[in-house]
């Protein structure tokens, strides 16, 4: 029995000893995992100025036939991405879709445009 409750005290320091360097990581900030978070949480522009961007993807469309714009989709965060997709009612499953075949979506709706407000 005596056994037993000194193991239990022995657990019982390793995790104070967990906690406290636990604390003092976050009190330094220094955390990987904030780092991380701070990767992705990149700020997603406004409704409007995603329009933009649309709009200067297109113009790049008509030069480049879509090469500078599938890789300026893809070097984007997934976030930036969807609500790039959204802003521009691009209909895309977010849960299943990588920012390759979203860019070969966009790539898709800017030929269609193209097509359609070609002159005759």
């Amino acid at each position: 029995m005596l056994t037993r409750i000194i193991k239990k005290l022995e657990q019982i320091e390793d995790l104070i000893s967990e906690v406290k360097s636990e604390l003092s990581v976050y009190e330094t900030g220094s955390t990987k995992k904030s780092t991380t978070r701070d990767k992705t949480s990149e700020m997603v522009p406004s409704q409007e100025e995603l329009k933009d961007l649309y709009e200067v993807f297109y113009k790049k469309f008509e030069e480049t036939k879509g090469e500078e714009i599938r890789t300026a989709i893809e070097e984007k965060s997934r976030k930036f991405v969807l609500a790039f997709c959204k802003a521009n009612k691009i209909p895309i499953e977010a849960s299943k879709s990588s920012k390759k075949l979203i860019a070969d979506e966009v790539i898709k709706w800017l030929s269609q445009r193209r097509a359609i407000t070609k002159d005759i």
